[in-house]
């Protein structure tokens, strides 16, 4: 082997070796330049980071304090504008519809007088405030009172011109109006602010995990966050004992947050924000020097991963083109079945809490649960009754709650002015650990076949000649009501009537039974005229009627119905010149003195009955044990 050859050979071996060599050297270099380049923006991005939210916290407080000072500030205005003294020197307070229009976030301003809070703090609606903060400003100081349903209460005193306090201006500002400007950052990223007391009760909470109030207290709620630098919560506890702000970082649930407090200067309250760490990082871009040196270094990777984002890209858009069409051939399938039913039928996501519906027309909706009128929209009524609403969400409620099915029956007003009634059915839907995600429904206007029922009930329990109750039906209904009697007030009672037609029987003989027939019908008439439409009305059978009147508190109220009673009965029947004078006879009895059952008080009232025709007819009797010596 020549030297050219030999030299070849040690130059093919070297470039292997070297070769070699760079495929392990070059990993690990770019190891160590990642690595620093790491420790290096960890520094800068640390460092700004927490700059940032010092100074964002800050800014915020700032402006809470500024809308809490101008709220108090406007009430303070209020009192004086509305305050006033009538000719006898008594204080006079103008209607707030007087005064300029409310502003400044407030939903409701409203006045209450020293006398009436003094006199009696339980009748101040709980849906305010408590009236613990009425007291508070009655001895002269603004209050920030702790949230209702989400609202704020401020409450400032209203002297009169001897500076005295005289009463209590109370606005209520929804949370909305104080924290709805501050949801987001200016660079974009969420902060989640409370407003906490020294003891750790929240008067409003953000909760970081939801974005939605809590109940739980601040030091109960963050008891297991690790805080660095050696911060703990009791070293929060002793600075807001001397009015200090505070930040530092922490994790919790393995998640790293910034928290950052600052006093509020307003009673002891403090705003606390809880900061996500990586998405203010993520926002911070003084890297422009590091990026530029590093680039160079990365480019290679950066290609490689370009490459395999658009391999993946376009894998993944390919799925979505097909997961689309599905989607859009299973909806044009839904919207094919709904034309081909009477049904409206409509698909609930469980999660969103929205319903789309599709109705016969295939006309698309879609409407909120949380709307206010959502019953009327999903049933497309003017109007629906409190109860009958409260029976939809109820539906709705228990299918979130894991019922597979559900069924409701309820009734609106059509835009017709026509009362209709529909059945509404819920089927729901689960993902793969059995967690109920949708729900599809049915609503279906039954209003027919709930009329013919109706119809056919009213055939069943009705009396055909007079159209009143039957014995069986009447008997079925008190009874049912006397069993819902035993706790009835003191003072009240029900009361049981008996009526009877004297002479009925001169009737048919002397102007035939068409006359008797039509003098039945004719008492039906007055009965009905006489009485309440809560009382039961009835025919027994042939001449004989019985009333129950329910929640009576006065017996003479009883007799002066009976003597109305005996006033429009006492009459003449007539046909072709003839006539019969008659009259009626009745008995009373009352539950639960005379009897705690139909029966019972039945068989009273018809013995005081017949004591009374044994008396000459055309009176009543009330029962007395007496009557059956």
């Amino acid at each position: 082997m020549n030297l050219t050859s030999k030299k070849v050979v040690v130059d093919s071996r070297l470039l292997n070796f070297f070769c070699a060599a760079m495929f392990i050297v070059i990993p690990v270099l770019i190891g160590f330049v990642l690595q620093d380049f790491k420790v290096q923006t960890n520094l800068i991005l640390t460092s700004d980071a927490e700059r940032n939210t010092v100074a964002l916290s800050q800014q915020k407080a700032s402006a809470i304090k500024v809308q809490m000072n101008q709220a108090f500030q406007w009430l303070d205005i209020l009192a004086l504008l509305s305050s006033d003294r009538n000719e006898d020197g008594f204080l006079v307070v103008r209607q707030l519809d007087q005064l300029p229009a409310i502003s400044n976030g407030f939903e409701t301003i409203e006045f209450f007088e020293k006398e009436d809070l003094v006199r009696d703090f339980a009748d101040i609606s709980a849906d305010r405030v408590s009236a613990d903060p009425f007291e508070r400003a009655l001895k002269g100081e603004p209050v920030l009172a702790g949230r209702s349903a989400g609202k704020l209460g401020f409450f400032v005193p209203v002297r009169n011109q001897d500076q005295e306090v005289a009463g209590v201006l109370s606005g209520v500002m929804p949370v909305e109006a104080l924290f709805g400007a501050l949801e987001t950052s200016p660079s974009g990223w969420p902060y989640f602010p409370s407003i906490i007391e020294k003891s750790g009760n929240y008067l409003i909470n953000a909760d970081m995990a939801e974005g939605g109030l809590a109940d739980e207290n601040f030091w109960d709620q963050y008891r297991s966050a690790v805080f660095e630098s050696g911060f703990s919560l009791e070293q929060m506890q002793l600075a807001m004992d001397t009015h200090t702000s505070g930040f530092v970082p922490f994790e919790m649930n393995h998640e790293a947050w910034y928290f950052s407090f600052e006093p509020l200067d307003i009673e002891d309250y403090y705003i606390v924000f809880i900061i996500p760490r990586r998405q203010a990082e993520e926002q911070i871009v003084r890297l422009d020097e590091l990026l530029i040196v590093h680039a160079a270094k990365i480019v290679g990777l950066l290609i490689l991963l370009a490459m395999i984002i658009l391999l993946f890209n376009r894998f993944i858009q390919n799925r979505l083109v097909k997961a689309n069409q599905e989607l859009i051939y299973s909806e044009h399938r839904f919207r094919i079945a709904a034309s081909l039913t009477a049904k409206t039928v409509f698909s609930y996501n469980i999660t969103q809490r929205t319903i789309s519906m599709v109705d016969i027309n295939g006309k698309s909706q879609v409407t909120n649960l949380s709307d206010a009128h959502f019953s009327r929209k999903l049933l497309n009524v003017d109007q629906i009754s409190e109860e009958e609403n409260n029976k939809i969400r109820q539906l709705f409620k228990d299918i979130e709650s894991g019922s597979e099915v559900g069924c409701a029956i309820v009734r609106g007003k059509t835009p017709g002015d026509e009362f209709h009634w529909y059945k509404i059915r819920l089927t729901s839907g689960y993902d793969t650990k059995g967690i109920p995600i949708f729900a599809v429904g049915t609503i279906e206007d039954i209003t027919s076949q709930k009329k013919y029922e109706d119809d056919l009930l009213a055939e069943v329990e009705q009396d055909s000649m007079t159209g009143l109750l039957n014995r069986k039906a009447a008997i079925s209904r008190i009874d049912k009501m006397l069993e819902r009697s035993a706790d009835l007030p003191d003072g009240m009672f029900h009361a049981m009537m008996v009526i009877d037609i004297d002479e009925f029987k001169r009737v048919n003989d002397t102007l035939g039974h068409v006359s008797g027939d039509a003098l039945i019908v004719k008492v039906a008439t007055i009965l009905q005229q006489t009485f309440r439409k809560t009382d039961i009305i009835c025919r027994l059978g042939g001449d004989e009627f019985l009333i129950f009147l329910p929640n009576m508190n006065s017996t003479a109220m009883v007799e002066k119905k009976a003597d109305e009673v005996l006033s429009c009965l006492s009459t003449k029947a007539e046909k072709d010149g003839k006539s019969v004078k008659i009259s009626c006879t009745i008995g009373l009895a009352f539950y639960p003195h005379d009897g705690d059952n139909f029966l019972d008080l039945y068989q009273k009232a018809d013995i005081a009955l017949y004591y009374a025709k044994g008396s000459g007819k055309n009176r009543y009797a009330i029962y007395q044990s007496d009557y059956e010596a």
